[in-house]
């Protein structure tokens, strides 16, 4: 197995654009630009990425929930 990334806790992250917890055996990863209705911008992509990556990298994950901030967003809910 390759040393070349390990999994942090998220508070070791300093994210803007993005809220990143991991409890139990979930991750959770929720867009914060309600202010600019949740859309995607490099900075952001840049700390998704990062985030689904800390998370898949973590054996103590199962699973990994994208949310949002607010009521628009790309992730529509039903």
């Amino acid at each position: 197995m390759s040393d070349k990334f390990k999994s942090y806790l998220p508070k070791n992250y300093k994210f803007k654009s993005i809220i990143y917890k991991k409890e139990d055996y979930k991750a959770v990863i929720t867009i914060n630009r309600e202010s600019k209705l949740n859309c995607l911008d490099l900075e952001t992509i840049n700390e998704l990425t990062l985030a689904f990556k800390d998370s898949s990298w973590d054996d103590n994950i199962a699973v990994i929930i994208p949310d949002r901030k607010g009521e628009a967003c790309i992730l529509n809910r039903r």
